[in-house]
């Protein structure tokens, strides 16, 4: 059976017409060049990719041009011991102009169908903000009491939280606690204690906190959550144990 088809093979073989000089041998069939195909795809996504970002462009500067102010915090307390009630005004500054600034930015006058998406506002937030070199700092218009420059640089909008804990160490001086607002995707963040002394500001504790305590639906009262609580003659403070996801509240010294 082997020898009857090698037979066949070299007799059809023998009746093949050989190439005639000169004339084109007809080309072998090839697959798509996928390399020339995979160039032109990219050159289409890079050209798509400019246009969406000249479009996002233009949404930006609609809204770079709509700045809100944004809320600023203040507080009230003795923070001298003076025995005279004082208040304490945020103010947000650029380090570029040396002036207050704008905190936020309105992105919603864009139309539905070019809204630009959250991850998309807040990566134009960042930049701008952070361009801006912002500084939060805590003033009063008592000039006994010196102004208290709370954070600066960073992506950071002033304030998410700033309360008067009263009196924590028996100097007759009112402490504050406050958190800064991070202008990022993460919940994680830190609380901090401070207190005048010795007049100067001065940052006596920070711990963990989640800014989900301050978490509400729209119609609903913001909350205040408490973080400082005095106990048969002792201070604590709530703390968030990123690892078990609790709160817990903990022993604070006040030995500042």
């Amino acid at each position: 059976m082997k020898r009857t088809f090698l037979s066949a093979l070299i007799l059809w073989l023998g009746c093949q017409s050989p190439p005639v000089p000169g004339e084109p041998v007809a080309p072998v069939p090839t697959a798509p060049d996928s390399l020339q195909q995979r160039l032109q795809d990219s050159l289409v996504q890079a050209v798509n990719r400019k246009k969406q970002e000249a479009r996002l462009d233009s949404i930006a500067a609609i809204a770079q041009s709509k700045t809100i102010w944004g809320p600023h915090r203040s507080v009230v307390g003795d923070f001298d011991g003076d025995g005279v009630q004082d208040t304490l005004y945020e103010k947000y500054i650029s380090l570029l102009t040396g002036k207050e600034t704008n905190k936020d930015y309105d992105f919603r006058g864009t139309s539905n169908k070019e809204m630009m998406e959250w991850i998309d506002c807040l990566f134009y937030k960042q930049k701008w903000i952070a361009q801006k070199e912002p500084l939060v700092r805590l003033a009063s218009k008592n000039p006994a009491i010196k102004s208290f420059d709370v954070e600066s640089g960073d992506c950071q909008n002033g304030f998410g939280y700033l309360k008067n804990v009263g009196d924590l160490n028996g100097d007759r001086t009112d402490e504050i606690v406050y958190y800064i607002y991070d202008v990022d995707m993460s919940s994680m963040n830190s609380c901090a204690l401070a207190t005048y002394q010795n007049g100067a500001w001065k940052e006596v504790r920070h711990w963990n906190m989640t800014e989900n305590d301050f978490l509400y639906e729209e119609g609903q009262p913001q909350p205040s959550p408490t973080y400082i609580k005095k106990k048969n003659g002792n201070v604590y403070y709530k703390e968030m144990d990123f690892g078990s996801g609790a709160h817990i509240w903990r022993r604070l010294t006040t030995d500042w």
